[in-house]
């Protein structure tokens, strides 16, 4: 009996090492140059006197290029890949909330003009900002490699 013991506690500390060695890498992706600060460009976009009214909504859609280069670094160094890639996304100190509307939070941007803001993630559509740690969803069989420079 104590000999079947033994075997029994040794497969399973067998097994707790090879379920360490087959877990997923962990580690960070960040933007290269550090953190990456979007600015939008709302030239060209013109609103009418008649247009211009307390409570009017304009639903317009304004990109900044849609990517930018990053590097993922992993506890497992060169080795490993993983699913999902995590963002963050913070609102810029000097706006203060303003409320929501239509699911969307909204903050002032001058006395006169409030703006809604969600970011398009790729594979999950538009979320709302501000955001901790939401992950994309990758069409396919993507995999995004440890130690990758591709954005």
């Amino acid at each position: 009996m104590n000999k079947y013991i033994k075997q029994w506690c040794f497969a399973v500390f067998m097994l707790s090492l090879s379920s360490v060695a087959l877990a997923a890498p962990k580690g960070i992706c960040t933007p290269d140059n550090g953190v990456f600060h979007s600015t939008l460009d709302f030239s060209g976009y013109l609103i009418t006197a008649n247009e211009n009214k307390v409570g009017t909504t304009f639903n317009t859609t304004v990109t900044n290029g849609s990517s930018y280069p990053g590097r993922c670094h992993c506890d497992t160094g060169n080795v490993g890949e993983f699913p999902y890639i995590y963002y963050t996304s913070k609102i810029n100190q000097a706006l203060t909330y303003a409320g929501v509307h239509s699911n969307i939070n909204y903050y002032d941007l001058n006395p006169n003009l409030d703006v809604g803001i969600a970011i398009d993630i790729l594979g999950v559509g538009y979320v709302n900002a501000p955001f901790e740690y939401h992950a994309n969803n990758p069409s396919g069989n993507t995999k995004y490699n440890c130690n990758r420079i591709e954005p």
